[in-house]
């Protein structure tokens, strides 16, 4: 998909699975990156069904990109909290009823991709991924 947009009108829950996703803050130009995951777990299979740039998009922008994207039923949503995500993790943590957390990691579609059968994000200070 090259859209979000495009992404939630086409969603459906059995031909995309599990919904997980990594999304990263950019430093420069404010270029960051969303990678949408589908989990089957019925044939473990992971597939990438989205990976999208935002280039000079303001903050307030991504946010609410977030969290129309978070209207899916996405079991999990990292967001890398080391740098500029910290705020953007809080602020999601607090509009979404704490079910969305910061997560810190610098392998964050790994760490999402390896632990499919976990529902929510733990808190980075009580995981080493």
């Amino acid at each position: 998909y090259h859209t979000l947009d495009d992404f939630i009108v086409a969603y459906d829950p059995e031909t995309h699975g599990d919904l997980y996703a990594g999304y990263d803050v950019g430093r420069t130009n404010n270029a960051s990156e969303l990678v949408i995951i589908g989990y089957d777990p019925q044939t473990e299979l992971r597939t990438v069904w989205a990976s999208l740039s935002y280039r000079k998009v303001d903050f307030e922008t991504q946010e609410e990109t977030l969290l129309k994207f978070l209207q899916l039923p996405v079991h999990r949503l990292a967001i890398d909290a080391t740098g500029l995500g910290r705020q953007l993790g809080e602020t999601l943590v607090k509009k979404k009823t704490g079910r969305w957390r910061p997560f810190s990691s610098p392998i964050l579609c790994v760490s999402i991709c390896r632990r499919p059968s976990e529902k929510t994000i733990p808190e980075a200070a009580n995981r080493n991924c």
